[in-house]
């Protein structure tokens, strides 16, 4: 490989990386419905339903809402609009991506257990919430800064998912069944990377042809 593509190479690699920083993350779950309510829309027990939440990770996308207790912090999002979606299977919802709270060694899921550490990732349709409850041992992590990447993933080996009503009655529970983070390109990275791959091919191209020429 010429010298001269490998530094085309390079730099293609270094822009999308740079450009990717501040690019939305998807969680995607599927979860098993394991109690529900009699409303005929909602799934039956034993159902898998699946979700994916579209948002961005970095900080300055919340602002902060000490509301939810000393060793938890509520953020809300403030960025750009991302997606919250859920299927049923026999109906859907898609809304905006309202935020998430960190709640360090609390018992609010069972006042009876042992402190877990959770993070709960939040939104509301038509006055009907929808919520994305990971939790772990409280060794998990310290603090109310959104956990890592790494952190959230385990988490979401020991999740629920939660639907509740406008007077915050539990309609849906689902334990998960699985769960995962990925990235995902915007439109801007995948034409950069459409560009330094096109540049590259022409180099390759043109050395070709001068080897060509030479012979």
């Amino acid at each position: 490989m010429q010298p001269s593509t490998i530094l085309a190479i390079a730099l293609a690699t270094s822009s999308v990386l740079q450009t990717s920083k501040a690019e939305p993350i998807q969680a995607q779950f599927t979860a098993i419905v394991t109690s529900t309510s009699a409303i005929p829309e909602l799934p039956a027990i034993g159902t898998t339903i699946r979700g994916a939440i579209k948002f961005n990770y970095e900080p300055a996308s919340y602002s902060l809402a000490n509301d939810c207790g000393p060793t938890c912090t509520s953020y809300l999002y403030e960025s750009v609009p991302y997606q919250y979606l859920v299927d049923l299977a026999s109906s859907s919802i898609t809304t905006q991506y309202a935020g998430l709270a960190v709640s360090d060694d609390t018992t609010i899921l069972d006042p009876l257990s042992q402190a877990k550490d959770v993070v709960e990732f939040a939104t509301k349709f038509q006055a009907v919430g929808y919520n994305l409850i990971l939790s772990g041992p409280s060794s998990s992590f310290s603090g109310t800064a959104i956990p890592s990447i790494e952190v959230l993933t385990a988490l979401g080996q020991e999740g629920y998912f939660f639907i509740t009503s406008p007077s915050f009655d539990n309609l849906l529970a689902a334990k998960i069944s699985s769960f995962s983070i990925s990235p995902v390109p915007e439109p801007a990275t995948v034409l950069l990377l459409s560009l330094g791959i096109v540049a590259i091919l022409g180099m390759s191209g043109r050395s070709r042809h001068i080897a060509i020429s030479q012979d």
